[in-house]
């Protein structure tokens, strides 16, 4: 007879997620080499709760809407590109080498385009978001096998129903994959906008403007707050991936 674990597979999932979390407390707070007691202490006698609260749904709002736009236009073009071959060969080199300039290297560039305000912090995350979008899409669609294609053919299927058949289920697990990577990389890309483009509300700039006036306090839970809330999104993207993967696959 089997003794199966307490509380079941969700149970130790969640907590492994709370000492995640701990941990990353603990060990972001060992290497500033500040003290709990400190940083405790800090909290409710200067504000730090509602300034982090603040700043965390300004960076919020803005990683949303990178993330709506680009993944959106990245899938797009990834899936044009993986259907129309003459569309691939067009766009692969000139894609793949402006991806060869450093991510915040065009900050200066998008700061003439569209200045330094909102819109150059979202458009600098969905850069960011849209080229894993785009090389994810590109193979996703390049991954379905040619002979899913010839028996769809010979069924006479019409394409809405091949659509539903043969293009979703195969193309998911790619598509989800590309979104979790964006995820992260929509992370990197908003708390570095923030802190490289002109001041604006959200962690990034709390972080910076708290390291330049001398508060380590907030420098350490502006980053732990990064850090968990990055944990986080992911768990809740792989939690969703996993009930999609097993709605196809199961």
């Amino acid at each position: 007879m089997s003794v199966g674990v307490v509380g079941g597979p969700h149970h130790f999932k969640w907590r492994s997620y709370l000492w995640l979390v701990a941990s990353t407390i603990v060990l972001t707070i060992v290497i500033a080499e500040i003290s709990v007691s400190q940083v405790s202490l800090a909290v409710p006698g200067r504000g730090l709760i509602g300034e982090i609260a603040a700043a965390t749904l300004d960076t919020l709002r803005r990683l949303l809407a990178g993330l709506f736009v680009g993944i959106t236009a990245g899938s797009l073009l990834g899936t044009a590109m993986g259907a129309v071959p003459i569309l691939d060969r067009l766009l692969s080199p000139p894609i793949h080498a402006l991806r060869q300039v450093p991510l915040f290297g065009w900050i200066p560039l998008i700061g003439l385009w569209a200045g330094l305000g909102e819109p150059s912090k979202v458009t600098f995350v969905a850069l960011a978001v849209a080229y894993v979008m785009v090389l994810s899409a590109h193979e996703a669609i390049r991954s379905i096998s040619p002979r899913l294609t010839e028996v769809s053919r010979a069924l006479g299927l019409d394409p809405l129903t091949k659509l539903r058949v043969l293009v979703i289920p195969s193309v998911t697990p790619a598509l989800l994959a590309g979104v979790r990577i964006a995820l992260a990389a929509g992370w990197s890309a908003v708390v570095g906008a923030e802190i490289l483009m002109a001041a604006a509300p959200g962690l990034g700039a709390l972080i910076w403007g708290a390291r330049e006036v001398g508060r380590p306090e907030i420098v350490v839970a502006g980053s732990v707050v990064v850090g968990v809330l990055g944990a986080l999104s992911n768990a809740g993207l792989r939690s969703f991936e996993q009930r999609v993967l097993h709605r196809y696959y199961r």
